[in-house]
Order: C-alpha cells, then sequence, then structure tokens
C-alpha cells in the first residue's frame, strides 16, 4: 500500500505500507509489518508484531509498541519510541531522541547530537558521532559514547560506561560500574558500588589542565571498595613487553620507570595520581582524585 498526505492502517496481518512523499500517518496494526515513511515529516506505528520501521527523510516519529522491532529514523530530527520487546533502533543522521522502553534493547544514535534512554532492561546504547547523552536506566546497560562531548549516566545496575573521545561527563550512579573515559578531559564519577576506573591509554588523562577528574572515589578501605585500572598500561615504555607500575605511595620518582605516586593538590584534600613511564622523574600522566588526601592511598586501589 502506498500513500500521499494520508493515513494509512495495515490493519490485522503482514502488510507493507509506503508512506512516499509527503507528511503521512502509517499504522501497522496486527502482524509483522514493514512501514516506511519516505519523504516528508512523517509518524510510524508498529503495533503488535516485530515490525521494521523506516523514517525516510526528513523528521519523523517512530514508535515500535510491541514486539521485537528494528526502528531506523533515517534522515532528519528524529523521535523513536522502541516499545515492549528487545528492540534494534537507529536514529541515523540528524540530532534524534530514542527511548527503548521496556525489553533488552541495542539503541545507535548516528551522526548528529542525540538523546538515547535506555529505560528499562540490559540496553546498549551507543552514541556515535556527535556530543550525545545517553541514560541507561533500569538493568545492567552498556553505554558507548564515541566522538563528541558526551554525557553518560548508567543509573541502576552493574554498567560499563565508555566515554570515547572528546571531553565527557560519566556518571556510574548505583551499582558496581565500569568507567572508560577514553581520550579527552573527563569528569568520571562512579556513585554508590565497587566502580573500576579504567584507562587503556597513556593519553587517557594527560598532564595539566587537561587531566580527567575522578568526583568520588571511595577506595578499599571503604566499604564501595573503588579501584583505578591500570592493567593495559605499560608501565615501562622503554623496556620490551607490559610492565606493571610499582606504586610508591606519596614519595617523589627516583628517575625508575614504572613508579606511580600521589599528590597532594587543593591544600590537601584532593590528589594528584601520577606515572612515570620513562624513568625521567616527570609524570606521564596524572588523574585528579575529589576528596582523597595524598597519605590514604594504598597499592591496593590499583590494579596495576
Amino acid at each position: 500500500m502506498t500513500g500521499r498526505r494520508r493515513p494509512l492502517d495495515g490493519g490485522i496481518g503482514n502488510d507493507t505500507l509506503d508512506g512516499y512523499d509527503g507528511d503521512d500517518s502509517l499504522n501497522g496494526g496486527g502482524g509483522n509489518n514493514v512501514l516506511f515513511g519516505g519523504s516528508g515529516n512523517d509518524t510510524l506505528v508498529a503495533g503488535d508484531g516485530n515490525d521494521s520501521l523506516d523514517g525516510g527523510y526528513d523528521d519523523d516519529s517512530l514508535n515500535g509498541w510491541g514486539g521485537a522491532d528494528t526502528l531506523s529514523g533515517g534522515a532528519g530530527n528524529d523521535q523513536i519510541d522502541a516499545g515492549a520487546g528487545n528492540d534494534w533502533a537507529s536514529g541515523d543522521d540528524g540530532d534524534d531522541s530514542l527511548n527503548g522502553w521496556d525489553g533488552n534493547d541495542t539503541l545507535f544514535g548516528g551522526t548528529g547530537n542525540d538523546t538515547l534512554i535506555g529505560n528499562v532492561g540490559h540496553d546498549s546504547l551507543i552514541g556515535d558521532f556527535g556530543n550525545d547523552s545517553l541514560y541507561g536506566g533500569n538493568g545492567n546497560d552498556t553505554l558507548v559514547a564515541g566522538d563528541g562531548n558526551d554525557t553518560l549516566l548508567a543509573r541502576e545496575g552493574n554498567d560499563s560506561v565508555d566515554g570515547g573521545a572528546g571531553n565527557d561527563s560519566l556518571d556510574g550512579y548505583d551499582g558496581a560500574d565500569t568507567l572508560i573515559g577514553g581520550a579527552g578531559s573527563d569528569l568520571l564519577s562512579g556513585g554508590t558500588g565497587a566502580d573500576k576506573f579504567v584507562y587503556t591509554a597513556i593519553g587517557d588523562s594527560a598532564v595539566g589542565v587537561n587531566h580527567d577528574t575522578i568526583l568520588s572515589f571511595d577506595g578499599v578501605g571503604a566499604v564501595a571498595g573503588d579501584q583505578i585500572n591500570l592493567a593495559a598500561l605499560d608501565a615501562k615504555s622503554l623496556v620490551a613487553g607490559d610492565q606493571a607500575f610499582t606504586f610508591i605511595g606519596t614519595a617523589a620518582f627516583t628517575h625508575v620507570a614504572g613508579q606511580l605516586h600521589a599528590v597532594a593538590t587543593n591544600g590537601g584534600v584532593d590528589s594528584l595520581i601520577q606515572g612515570d613511564v620513562n624513568g625521567d622523574g616527570v609524570a606521564d600522566f596524572e588523574i585528579l582524585v575529589k576528596g582523597a588526601t595524598a597519605a590514604a592511598w594504598v597499592a591496593g586501589d590499583f590494579i596495576l
């Protein structure tokens, strides 16, 4: 069925509805349906069943309702509500808003500045390009922002939160979360639970004003038991193989590669965690940890 500037209703059965040009309203009804919005600002409603919705060009509204649906916004600034079921949705081009609602959903923002909300279920949210906002909701979620200056809030559950490139803000909220700031000057908060702050490259947190900042850290001596994970970093860049760091407390570097220490800053109320990987006695990376005194750090606060 095809239409132009008029509503289309598939009714009962497995239907294919094509809006073609114009601002269309397509309702799949019962069955497993395929809906194409085409050009124009379209409204596509899947109904029950496992449906496929493609908004096409312009600014569209897609609603999956029940079933395991596949929803693609296409070009334009789209609103996508996946509905119940385990859905796959992509905003594609434009500044899009995607909500997974119920089920274990996979949401892709695509290009543009997108907002992705997992809501209920164990969801995967991938922001891709642009300055994106990702909100996990309930469940054990995976949030990956990609390029851009992004905001990631995992909320309840044991979540994996990856800011990617850019100056990002990451908040694990409840649960035992894994936070990866990635490249850029990032702001990280684990919230409650035993959280891991993971660094995979020396350049993830630069020395100086562009370092990462960890807002909440409760180490091995606290109930939460947070840790900074540096296991992926080669502590001795001039030595073959993958070497581990040696934590030397608050002592100064002694021109030995692989040393890690804590330095008091901001009047002693905060700490800089610094590492020397080439043995020149100068920090090659540093992480600012708010509210943690330098003397309180122990080797168990790190995965070296």
